[in-house]
């Protein structure tokens, strides 16, 4: 029914043809505990074969979970955020996708053909389906992505609006203005989940779960859509709570309340292993951040913002608040997940701090916060709720920022998404997947360039310019001499300070099977997901 509202794979873009393999189940076993990164993978080159005999059973039963964030609008195109939760609670789907170990895969495409520089054709899969039981052929697509890049314009980068689009039954022709070398990769971003729009608000998505309840940010319920590629999934209904509270969560599944708590602490691990519980400490494509607003003082002045970064003891941060189950942040990106090229431009030096505000003209007052020009080196340092250890961060943060003469009093806002982008802070805790769906380029796409979370907060030429390469060329030398040029450059403007990259902690029932984290955020609910006992 109807609703209401990495490495990227070596040499993909260089090649001029391109036919990816059948797509399998992304899930595993059960264990109670991985603690190995996954590492890239490569695409084969037999073209995706459709699948004839079911592969599940009848569904049965109700999973229920406890979320730290949900959904604000149905719509996909509302906004990254809504695509990517629409796609993590098993309702939508894009052309292309990532394996837990980073390899591209085909999804709803079969495979992509590169015809020039300009263009490519995908030749998508003849047995994917909408909600309605009406068929995703070629036309369907294109009329999925044209609103897409109406609706968003923040994805001009990766999806031109001057783009051409060719529909004939079962494949699609794609010509863009620029080469894009990353177009693929692009397609595998839920930004560009496939859907149908209906009047009144209405959409229809291909995954294995429809929705059939929905209240923003609260609540969603979906259920097993029976016509799902390779039969329906496993259990009949799943049922999604947001609880913004870390240890409402633990407690929701300590309690039998739920089956599934995402977003959990290290402190839990433990106490939930004796309950019984199964606990997952798994690798995260995430990295814990402070986002500097360079536009408004004090951190227009570059010197804060460098001695902001000399002043942060990651190591002290991983040790006392993640309990070890993270990683210190010196990179832009986690390089805990196989991604190559990523340079440490980031390190503690309290000295050094010190030095290049002495040197900046910011002088020691009595108290030992700094002034300069008769203005205290004092500013407010913005959190939110839903994790409880950015919460933490932030306060370990003030000591530590105090240590070399910086006062930050802590804030918390309802909606830190609408404080960075409507740029109405000074410095804030932020959470984000920098390859969240699987390429570098989204951490400088959304964050680093001009942005729908960086509206005139950071830009530089340098940056902009080579980001425009990275994400263009087909030769993966000059992709990586493009990302060497922006770190470099991020290095020496420092508009975000990396705290760690935090390991992924869920606890789920013992009954619940065929469930294993994936790397990205957006790839958490399967059709193989199932209920035992």
């Amino acid at each position: 029914m109807p609703i209401s509202r990495r490495t990227f794979v070596k040499g993909i873009a260089a090649t001029s043809f391109l036919a990816l393999p059948a797509l399998g189940a992304a899930c595993g076993d059960d264990d109670e505990e991985s603690s190995a990164g996954p590492t890239p993978g490569t695409a084969g080159t037999a073209p995706a074969a459709t699948p004839t005999a079911a592969r599940r059973g009848p569904s049965t039963g109700t999973m229920r979970f406890a979320e730290p964030f949900l959904a604000a609008s149905l719509d996909a195109d509302s906004g990254a955020s809504a695509a990517y939760n629409l796609q993590a609670v098993g309702a939508a789907e894009c052309l292309m996708r990532f394996s837990p170990t980073l390899a591209l895969e085909p999804w709803i495409a079969a495979r992509f053909d590169r015809l020039d520089d300009l263009t490519w054709k995908i030749t998508l899969r003849d047995d994917v389906t909408f909600w309605d039981g009406s068929p995703v052929d070629a036309a369907a697509v294109r009329d999925s992505l044209l609103r897409t890049i109406e609706k968003q314009p923040a994805t001009a980068d990766r999806l031109p609006k001057e783009t051409q689009f060719t529909a004939s039954g079962y494949e699609l022709t794609i010509k863009t203005p620029k080469p894009l070398g990353l177009l693929p990769a692009f397609l595998a971003d839920a930004t560009f989940a496939i859907k149908k729009a209906l009047p009144g608000d209405q959409f229809l998505y291909t995954g294995p779960f429809k929705i059939t309840g929905f209240t923003a940010r609260e609540a969603m319920t979906l259920e097993a859509y029976e016509g799902y590629r390779g039969g329906p999934p496993w259990i009949k209904t799943l049922q999604f709570r947001q609880v913004a509270d870390t240890n409402a969560r633990s407690l929701a599944l300590q309690s039998g309340d739920v089956e599934l708590a995402q977003a959990l602490l290290p402190s839990d691990v433990e106490r939930l292993k004796s309950a019984g519980l199964t606990v997952h400490v798994a690798p995260w494509a995430r990295q814990h951040m402070i986002i500097l607003n360079v536009r408004a003082a004090p951190f227009d002045d570059v010197a804060v913002r460098r001695a902001f970064a000399l002043a942060i003891d990651r190591e002290a941060m991983v040790k006392g608040i993640m309990e070890g189950a993270a990683t210190p942040a010196y990179a832009f990106a986690p390089d805990t997940i196989g991604h190559k090229g990523l340079l440490n431009i980031q390190k503690f030096d309290p000295a050094e701090a010190r030095r290049v505000l002495d040197a900046a003209g910011w002088k020691p007052a009595a108290d030992g916060i700094r002034a300069k020009d008769g203005k205290r080196l004092s500013f407010k340092l913005n959190t939110y709720a839903g994790r409880a250890e950015l919460e933490q961060a932030a306060v370990v943060a003030v000591d530590m920022l105090k240590a070399v003469g910086m006062e930050a009093s802590i804030e918390k806002v309802a909606d830190i998404e609408k404080t960075i982008g409507d740029n109405a802070f000074q410095a804030a805790m932020y959470s984000i997947g920098p390859a969240g769906f699987g390429e570098l380029s989204r951490a400088i796409g959304l964050l680093y360039v001009p942005s729908s979370r960086n509206k005139d907060r950071y830009s530089n030429p340098v940056v902009n310019s080579a980001y425009d390469d990275y994400i263009s060329t087909s030769d993966e030398g000059r992709r990586q001499q493009a990302l060497k040029t922006i770190q470099e450059q991020l290095r020496d403007d420092v508009p975000i300070v990396y705290l760690f990259n935090p390991k992924q902690v869920v606890g789920t029932a013992k009954k619940v099977k065929n469930f294993t984290p994936h790397p990205l955020d957006s790839y958490r609910v399967t059709p193989d997901i199932r209920l035992e006992g």
